[in-house]
């Protein structure tokens, strides 16, 4: 695990493809992932207290598990020391994380489809609560069914268009606004941590609209970034005689330099 999160520090990377694009749609891990990505680059502390909160909650799961409910209860004050923190690195995050994708919108031309957007972060229990107070009002249940129910691994991240769900805005909105919420993770490392992010583009020219994708690949050249692009048509919009960028073809395996 250290090893991999040390070539993850050393090596920041942002993906975009075409399963990308149901991120508004799918399962809120892939959401907290997202967000934990951009805490793990932007918050020094962040690793070390989600590695305390992770081992903490599944401390108490597996004493929970085993009906040791006196054991369980041990593990809550840590819990909640590390769940607490991380909480408020998250929030700080997306705070910042809304600003800089309105700045990557901006930058690939479409910020004006963008308008009104907020990113809120659900917390993973009642916010009228303390995480302390929420453990405690859960407790009962979390005997019974043998898990934690509420906590930072509830979190979620809520996106919303003029006070309305992104889910409910135009497929052609909510793709923009998912490569919006990538290139402003990418620019925010950059700004922050004085580290260039390496953007990988898996065939996202299919899913998005010509002028789309020109003012993505526009907005991509100018940062400077290293960026690579996966498509089946070598005519990607925006990038055609670009001299900064260098064209590789891919067949049965073997690669050659076009």
């Amino acid at each position: 695990m250290e090893g991999h999160a040390s070539v993850a520090e050393w090596l920041p990377v942002r993906v975009l493809h075409a399963g990308s694009f149901e991120l508004l749609t799918g399962a809120p891990e892939e959401r907290r992932r997202l967000l934990d990505w951009g805490c793990f680059h932007a918050t020094g502390p962040y690793r070390w207290q989600w590695q305390q909160w992770r081992r903490a909650h599944e401390q108490r799961n597996a004493a929970l598990r085993k009906g040791n409910h006196r054991a369980a209860r041990e593990f809550e004050r840590p819990l909640v020391e590390a769940g607490e923190s991380i909480t408020q690195a998250r929030e700080a995050y997306i705070h910042r994380w809304q600003s800089s994708t309105a700045k990557a919108a901006e930058s690939f031309g479409f910020s004006g489809r963008l308008d009104g957007f907020r990113i809120r972060l659900r917390v993973g229990w009642d916010r009228e609560y303390s995480l302390a107070e929420a453990i405690e009002r859960s407790r009962p249940s979390d005997e019974e069914r043998g898990f934690g129910q509420v906590g930072p691994q509830r979190a979620d991240i809520e996106l919303r268009f003029d006070g309305r769900s992104a889910i409910e805005a135009s497929r052609g909105e909510q793709k923009r606004l998912v490569t919006a919420l990538t290139g402003g993770q990418a620019r925010m490392l950059e700004v922050e941590t004085g580290r260039a992010p390496v953007v990988l583009l898996d065939d996202v020219v299919s899913e998005l609209d010509v002028v789309a994708v020109e003012g993505l690949m526009a907005g991509l050249l100018e940062s400077g970034w290293q960026v690579f692009v996966s498509a089946v048509d070598p005519n990607i919009p925006g990038l055609d005689g670009s001299q900064s960028t260098q064209l590789f073809h891919v067949e049965h395996g073997v690669v050659t330099r076009d």
